[in-house]
């Protein structure tokens, strides 16, 4: 019976780390301690432990000797291997509801192109050069998220969202270091979402494949910008 009572928290310690990853609130360098988790969540050590461990085996959190956990900056190359198995995955997700659209996801997909057409339009106010508020730039990533998570939903491959759900959530330490938006990122997005809308809408499997691609080598590219700006300054 202990012994079921310790999974259960593992879990439960599990769930709530892998939320704040998910959500962006565990930085690249932010030490994760076992201690506070245990006051935050109300569960002891050990399990907190052995969750540390399994986000550890999954790259997200690294120990250094004396110190602790700490949360993990992967390297370029892992991301940029994340984000071609995005592309191939993405890309075949897409296919697959252009081959048979899902009306009920097409039109949660369209609601939110239409939010970021919304954007789109204001930013076009804002003089290119600044950078929009934390809260308009967490406003458009979430739409952005939100869009992916509805097509690969639809797709109906639970295995596929789940390997694409893990890549991303590995590679959301560089998203948090990226910079606020600018207003042609905005725009830049919405077109990108809106030829994959349109491409699923005609039933077009090779451009909303294609669309896909495009969307995630132009995320790559920002997140190369962003790493080639830090090491700049």
């Amino acid at each position: 019976m202990p012994s079921a009572r310790r999974t259960t928290q593992k879990e439960r310690a599990y769930q709530y780390l892998r939320a704040r990853f998910e959500n962006g609130e565990l930085k690249p360098g932010d030490r994760v301690s076992d201690l506070a988790l245990t006051r935050e969540i109300d569960v002891s050590r050990t399990p907190i432990r052995e969750a540390l461990n399994q986000l550890a085996s999954e790259g997200l959190v690294e120990f250094i000797p004396h110190r602790g956990a700490f949360v993990r900056l992967p390297d370029l190359r892992e991301i940029e291997e994340f984000y071609e198995l995005r592309e191939l995955l993405e890309g075949h997700a897409a296919s697959r509801l252009a081959a048979a659209p899902d009306p009920v996801a097409v039109a949660e997909l369209s609601g939110l192109v239409e939010q970021m057409a919304a954007m789109a339009e204001e930013s076009r106010q804002e003089a290119d050069h600044k950078p929009l508020s934390a809260t308009s730039t967490r406003d458009q990533r979430r739409l952005d998220l939100d869009f992916h998570r509805i097509l690969l939903a639809a797709c109906g491959n639970r295995r596929l969202c789940r390997i694409v759900e893990d890549s991303r959530i590995i590679a959301r330490p560089f998203a948090a270091m990226a910079p606020r938006m600018r207003p042609a990122s905005v725009r830049s997005a919405h077109r990108e979402h809106a030829a994959i809308l349109t491409a699923i809408r005609k039933g077009d499997s090779q451009a909303a494949r294609r669309a896909m691609a495009t969307h995630i080598r132009s995320s790559l590219g920002t997140i190369r910008r962003a790493l080639s700006q830090q090491a700049r300054d």
